[in-house]
């Protein structure tokens, strides 16, 4: 059985009366689509086990809202289902949930927190873009698509990367995309997951920023090391421009710099340094070049 709004009936009484609260019976399969769209009185809702979906539009522009349990039989909320709910501090989605929509929690401007169960194998384009209060975000495990701009206001989605057979994992947060055609983040997911360093992306900077990030976490990764020593000036010169100084220095433990590259990578690191103001990497580059490759003459060392 569907629960749905026959002629606006329904959400006319809710309007006009200034009804607050809904308990929607047992019996209800689905809450079907827009079934309280714009009902701008309505704070709490509650929806019974038994529910398998909530429909699109179900909740769009409830504006008001703050109260919303997801029980555990549903296993869809499809697109729009909650866009503009600008007021809905949080949500638990079970274990159950396995698809979340195009644009689901678009425009939830105060949603500061959601569990994303590991059930979860799709979320749809702007699911949760600007949820400008939603600052961490966990990706589920077993995620096997994420749409366009889908965490576009987030300041850090991230998920748990198994690095060893025994099951250790890592938690790394992931490049957010910038632009419409950025690398999406399952690409960057499934390179993670296979260890696969070699797999192209749209961006280089998307990956070697990824790689960075990952070479930290697991600086003894055979893949991960072999890939980035083949491809180390490159990814070198992308982590002096992009200060990342804790991958800077494991890079400058490998002994790959030499008479033929240091001056430049120092020259590189001046620059960066003059553009903020920190010399950290200057200072380590050049202290490599003192004790391992040695200046030429005393004008050598100050010349840099």
């Amino acid at each position: 059985m569907s629960f749905q709004i026959e002629h606006n009936i329904l959400k006319k009484y809710i309007e006009e009366e200034g009804v607050t609260e809904v308990s929607i019976p047992d019996g209800v399969t689905e809450i079907g689509e827009r079934a309280f769209e714009d009902c701008k009185h309505l704070t709490s809702i509650h929806i019974p086990n038994g529910v398998t979906k909530i429909a699109e539009f179900a909740f769009l522009g409830c504006k008001t809202l703050t109260n919303v349990r997801i029980p555990d039989s549903v296993t869809e909320i499809e697109r729009f289902a909650f866009t503009g709910c600008e007021h809905l501090p949080n949500v638990y989605l079970p274990d159950s949930i396995t698809i979340i929509g195009n644009c689901a929690f678009f425009d939830c401007e105060n949603l500061t927190d959601i569990h994303l169960p590991d059930s979860v194998t799709e979320i749809g384009d702007y699911a949760f873009r600007r949820c400008k209060h939603l600052t961490s975000i966990h990706i589920p495990d077993n995620i096997e698509f994420i749409g366009l701009v889908a965490f576009s206001d987030c300041t850090d989605v991230f998920i748990n990367i198994p690095v060893s057979e025994n099951g250790e994992k890592v938690r790394i947060s992931l490049v957010l995309e910038k632009m419409w055609m950025d690398d999406s983040l399952i690409d960057q997911i499934n390179m993670l997951r296979t260890k696969n360093f070699s797999v192209d992306m749209r961006k280089t900077e998307t990956k070697y920023l990824l790689l960075c990030r990952f070479l930290v976490l697991c600086p003894e990764m055979p893949e991960l090391v072999a890939y980035m020593k083949e491809h180390f000036e490159e990814i070198f010169t992308f982590a002096i421009q992009h200060n990342f100084t804790e991958a800077i220095l494991i890079l400058i433990g490998w002994n790959l710099l030499n008479q033929g590259n240091i001056d430049d990578f120092i020259r590189l690191a001046i620059e960066n340094t003059q553009k903020i103001g920190n010399p950290e990497i200057q200072l380590a580059l050049t202290e490599y070049k003192y004790k391992h490759i040695k200046f030429t003459s005393i004008e050598d060392k100050f010349k840099l």
